[in-house]
């Protein structure tokens, strides 16, 4: 049985990377959404579509890079 470390964008695309951090982007996403635009949505109105691309978009990329990073310093066994 040989180890080999994955590398950092082998685990980047991983679809259990992907799916972490879509589910992550989502509930933070979605809180900080109200927590920074409350008083817009309340008053009839919705953010700047630039504004909500980037509230979910930056967790999903610090998931997406924690979750990777982890996994690429982890090694994975291949049985040869």
């Amino acid at each position: 049985m040989s180890v080999q470390i994955m590398t950092f964008r082998e685990a980047l695309f991983l679809p259990t990377t992907i799916k972490r951090s879509v589910k992550v982007a989502l509930l933070v996403g979605t809180l900080l959404i109200f927590i920074n635009h409350a008083n817009t949505i309340l008053s009839g109105h919705w953010p700047e579509p630039w504004e909500v691309l980037l509230t979910y978009l930056v967790p999903y990329l610090v998931s997406s890079h924690a979750t990777a990073a982890n996994k690429s310093e982890t090694p994975k066994h291949q049985d040869l």
